[in-house]
């Protein structure tokens, strides 16, 4: 049966090479952009730019969403597959991917329920202990990850105890998440985002089937093939998204699930077409080598960018408000974690980042991202 390498020999690996894959953290770098561009601009008219629903802004922030989230879902899963041996390799990655993610949930989401309390925020609501039960921010997206890797982690680590090729586990696995996400579109009440795992497990799983199949290898041996599929997937999209405007079949499938197809369809076809086409840009790679960062840390330099706008100059128009505001999405957490990542104590309550003292010079200047 294939034995698949513990993470911390895939890092070990990583950290004496400096092998690090330029496609998948340009891959990181674009979801980066996308999930700091969608916050600037606002989930609705009410927040953000604070654009009217029918706008062109508006419409650009939808027409992404299938490559913001899903994407680093897929992505995690891609890095994934390496990492569960056994039960106790199980354990001590449940335990690493508990503190990667669980402190900087408390910690992070802490500070921002602090912040917004202090600023003209819609975020000061519920408590922070509540918040870090239910969904709250863009913290749910940690919240969600955790329950993922709990589910995948057990999973993997019992069918390596069964002796099931870890291959027809991923399908399994891959298949079920499909299954379940369609038919628990909504759960209530949402505790830890187990909605929101539900949803993106699906995406999680794809990274993890790639790689288990070794289909990315497959398609760089093939160029061909690997432009072809890439050419129908995009093909696809458009049919996707020409149904997504099908009120009949809205009608028959009902509301929710029709919005749950719609999304996942959506969503698995940008991923898998994104991950086909993938190309290594450099200052795309270089911006997602920092994509927890920018997660956890973006909605702070967002909102004080635009607040700070707005008491220096007045009303902005959107045009210059958009781009200061990625900006400093994107700059300001990059320079936070460059500046926090070399103190092990500020590293590990703010990023994660759990180190031994006499490791902290060699990962001063940039530490391996959330996988």
């Amino acid at each position: 049966m294939q034995q698949w390498l513990p993470a911390r020999e895939i890092r070990a690996l990583r950290g004496r090479t400096g092998l690090r894959d330029g496609r998948i953290d340009t891959l990181r770098g674009i979801a980066c952009i996308l999930i700091v561009a969608f916050h600037v601009i606002g989930a609705d008219s009410s927040s953000g730019l604070h654009v009217a629903d029918n706008s062109l802004w508006r419409q650009i922030a939808v027409i992404v969403t299938p490559l913001r989230l899903p994407m680093f879902a897929c992505l995690s899963g891609f890095l994934f597959h390496y990492e569960v041996s056994g039960w106790q390799a199980g354990g001590r990655e449940a335990l690493r991917k508990l503190i990667r993610l669980g402190i900087p949930l408390v910690m992070v989401s802490t500070l921002f329920y602090t912040a917004a309390c202090h600023t003209p925020s819609r975020f000061c609501t519920g408590s922070p202990l509540s918040n870090l039960v239910l969904p709250y921010a863009h913290f749910w997206y940690l919240q969600a990850s955790l329950i993922i890797f709990a589910v995948v982690i057990g999973v993997f680590a019992a069918a390596n105890a069964a002796v099931i090729d870890p291959k027809r586990t991923a399908a399994v696995l891959f298949a079920a998440s499909i299954g379940g996400a369609m038919i628990l579109t909504s759960i209530e009440p949402n505790v830890f985002s187990v909605d929101g795992a539900i949803l993106l497990l699906p995406f999680f799983m794809t990274g993890v089937v790639f790689h288990a199949f070794g289909i990315l290898d497959l398609c760089d041996s093939h160029p061909v093939a690997r432009y072809s599929c890439g050419g129908v997937l995009a093909a696809a999209l458009v049919v996707i998204m020409a149904v997504r405007w099908n009120m009949p079949l809205e009608r028959i499938l009902g509301p929710e699930l029709f919005r749950v197809l719609i999304f996942i369809g959506c969503s698995l076809v940008s991923c898998v077409a994104m991950l086909l086409l993938r190309q290594n840009v450099a200052w795309l790679a270089w911006i997602g080598g920092y994509s927890y960062a920018i997660y956890l840390f973006h909605p702070f330099f967002t909102g004080g960018s635009r607040m700070t706008l707005h008491w220096l100059f007045g009303a902005v128009p959107d045009g210059l408000r958009f781009p200061i505001g990625l900006a400093a999405g994107l700059a300001l957490p990059i320079l936070l974690h460059r500046a926090v990542v070399k103190h092990r104590i500020p590293a590990l309550l703010l990023l994660g980042i759990n180190r031994p003292p006499e490791r902290r010079a060699a990962f001063s200047a940039r530490a391996f991202p959330a996988e």
